[in-house]
């Protein structure tokens, strides 16, 4: 399933979900995550959700969001994640065809992978 990073999107935690990033431009992504049977995914249990997208040609992280650092706002009870940049920093990126990325929820002694799929920044 392949996604831009503007509007909503529901998916059933754990599936692939491949999402794509438009350089210049502001990011505002809300991911709901599903239980298999479509009730919302409570994400009460984690302190902290961290997006972080890799460069497959190197492994280095070139975009890493947090809730910590304001990247990333959480509904606990809808279970739903929004990922957040300024088009200034979607325009700092570098490009790049294409990478992987993890979004984790970490609770007080575990670390979750919630969705993870292909990345991929692309020009406007």
């Amino acid at each position: 399933m392949t996604s831009s990073f503007d509007g909503m999107l529901a998916v059933v935690r754990g599936d692939n979900l491949d999402l794509t990033l438009y350089r210049g431009a502001q990011l505002a992504k809300e991911i709901t995550l599903k239980n298999p049977d479509d009730s919302p995914f409570d994400l009460s249990i984690y302190s902290s959700i961290t997006f972080s997208g890799y460069d497959c040609q190197g492994g280095d992280v070139i975009v890493n969001l947090t809730t910590g650092n304001g990247g990333i706002t959480k509904n606990d009870g809808a279970g739903t994640i929004t990922l957040l940049m300024t088009a200034a920093a979607t325009a700092a990126l570098q490009f790049i065809r294409s990478g992987n990325y993890v979004l984790k929820g970490i609770g007080t002694n575990d670390v979750d992978i919630l969705q993870s799929g292909n990345f991929i920044i692309s020009d406007a």
